[in-house]
């Protein structure tokens, strides 16, 4: 039967739909309020939502300006699927409530509505008010559980989600709320006995097989979990979150074949996002260290060599974990073989050249490198990458004079003023590089003449100003203009503190190195931590300056620096 009303819909919107798709032509002057209001269901069924609710909001007004209450309760459970709280869903909500909806209907809305805009309260309040009328509606009771929870309540949504549970049974939602609740309260006896009763009561729900799988590996008992997980893997092996859930436990606790084959099964999927295969490939490094399980090397070349053919997303994150991988492994034929495919698939991708020039050389094939820059910067001549790698080619296999007349015939060819900055810029860090000092400062000078906005030139000249006490001023506005145009970048950010160290500002400079820990407190430069010490010290902070000076040495800051600066807190 219900199949049958399907079809039958389907026939009379296909008759009905004549040119939908162009949402413009259908005038609001002249619109008949069901006919749209079919257009939008329409739409709706086929996934086209932005135009599904372009339509009900169209017809929601009729001629005569009163509502055509089903495109309007439809605009509104759109509106709330997609967590729009804002003041056009409350406009709608009261225009709902001033034409007479259905009361139960348009509460059901507030109070999700309410919940979505953190009205916590007012939700309660409504929601207790309905259910004087209706003492026995569950839904209520679980929607006041869920308040309690998301308003950090969690010892009063417990015990709703209880009587909820006593009166009415289970419910999906509230079994993962008072799951995380458990969980949160470290209450794993508790956890784990809940979750043994569920799976009892709903044995062939997987999901919740690999639930209780969980609370056993947090419990330590692994052997256990590795069990429930070998029997879920029996039932379903394709079920991509369960898949990725198993992947977490074998990788986690080091059951090495089994976190190869999950993180296979991943990788291969088309419903993995791109962004979370590093995370997965993390997960399996964790599993299986490439230093030391050599037991594993088939099975893990096979996995990433594989993996590098078949990638189709558009970013690049696959492919880099998978080259870096067989970097590490020094195995540079199956390099070259991945980037050779990359090469006839994705002709123009620099960082893919680059890449194999640097593996030529590696194999100490300089000739070949050489030939495949050159026909790149044949190809793409303002591409300046392929430029600078072969200058840093030049320079390590035949020094640096070579190189500066290789860049400076360059130079007399390029026409592009971004490409000149960057060669510009590249030249002024060899020459400082090569204590030419002065002739860094002119070719930073010319990179910025070229480009002002050259941030990584504008960053170099004014910390070597810095360091040469010259023209601090100067320094200062071009590393402000650097962190204005690159924001939250710790590298650049410590320029302008040290600047500002050097002419005495040490509060700013404290303020602006604070931002750096903050953004990258674990991975900080021991430059870094050697300008820190140094302005806690200009501070009379000299605790905390010892601290950060010993950080630094160990960071790997010259001892004999580090003893000189600790002498003079003394």
């Amino acid at each position: 039967m219900r199949k049958t009303l399907i079809s039958f819909l389907y026939i009379l919107l296909g008759i009905l739909f004549v040119n939908a798709q162009d949402t413009q032509k259908l005038s609001s002057s002249t619109k008949d309020n069901f006919s749209l209001y079919l257009y939008a269901v329409q739409s709706e069924l086929m996934g086209d939502i932005p135009s599904a609710r372009q339509l009900y909001d169209m017809s929601i007004l009729k001629s005569d300006s009163s509502v055509y209450m089903p495109s309007l309760l439809s605009s509104l459970n759109l509106r709330l699927a997609a967590s729009d709280f804002g003041p056009e869903t409350e406009k709608f909500l009261k225009m709902a409530y001033n034409s007479g909806a259905d009361e139960k209907v348009l509460s059901d809305m507030m109070i999700n509505f309410k919940i979505g805009k953190h009205e916590y309260s007012d939700a309660k309040s409504l929601c207790q008010k309905l259910l004087l009328q209706s003492p026995n509606n569950k839904s209520l009771v679980s929607t006041l559980a869920v308040i309690d929870y998301y308003n950090n309540k969690a010892d009063s949504s417990l015990l709703r989600i209880n009587d909820y549970e006593s009166s009415f049974g289970f419910n999906p939602q509230l079994y993962a709320i008072k799951r995380e609740i458990l969980s949160q309260m470290n209450q794993y006896d508790s956890l784990l006995s809940y979750n043994i009763r569920v799976a009892e009561l709903y044995p062939e729900s997987l999901s919740i097989l690999a639930d209780l799988a969980n609370v056993y590996a947090a419990v330590g008992n692994d052997s256990v979990a590795y069990s429930i997980w070998k029997d879920i893997e029996s039932e379903d092996s394709t079920a991509i979150e369960l898949v990725a859930s198993r992947n977490f436990f074998y990788a986690t606790r080091g059951y090495k074949k089994d976190a190869i084959v999950t993180t296979s099964q991943l990788l291969s999927s088309p419903y993995v996002k791109s962004e979370a295969k590093s995370e997965i490939f993390s997960q399996l490094f964790i599993a299986v260290d490439p230093r030391k399980d050599s037991i594993y090397f088939p099975l893990m070349d096979s996995l990433f060599y594989e993996t590098s053919l078949s990638e189709t997303d558009s970013t690049d994150v696959v492919r880099d974990i998978v080259l870096g991988y067989f970097f590490f492994r020094k195995d540079y034929n199956t390099s070259l073989r991945i980037l050779s495919s990359l090469h006839s698939s994705l002709p123009d991708v620099p960082k893919y050249v680059v890449q194999t020039a640097n593996i030529l050389t590696l194999s100490n094939d300089y000739d070949s490198a050489f030939s495949l820059l050159d026909s790149a910067i044949l190809a793409s001549p303002h591409v300046t990458d392929f430029v600078l790698y072969k200058s840093e080619l030049i320079k390590d296999k035949y020094g640096a004079k070579s190189c500066y007349s290789f860049l400076k015939s360059v130079i007399k060819k390029e026409t592009s003023d971004s490409s000149l900055s960057h060669y510009y810029s590249y030249m002024g860090d060899l020459y400082y590089k090569d204590s030419l000092v002065n002739k860094a400062f002119k070719c930073y000078e010319l990179s910025l003449k070229s480009n002002p906005d050259n941030p990584l030139a504008l960053n170099n000249y004014a910390y070597f100003l810095a360091l040469a006490d010259q023209n601090l001023d100067k320094a200062l506005g071009m590393s402000h203009k650097c962190n204005i145009l690159i924001q939250s970048n710790p590298t650049y950010l410590d320029t302008e503190a040290y600047i500002l160290y050097k002419l005495g500002r040490y509060k700013e400079a404290k303020e602006l190195m604070d931002m750096v820990f903050s953004l990258s407190e674990n991975d900080v430069s021991d430059e870094i931590l050697l300008h820190y010490a140094d302005i806690l010290a200009a501070m009379g902070n000299n605790i905390q300056a010892r601290d950060y000076y010993k950080r630094a040495q160990k960071a790997g800051v010259d001892p004999s620096v580090i003893a000189q600066r600790l002498n003079v807190l003394k």
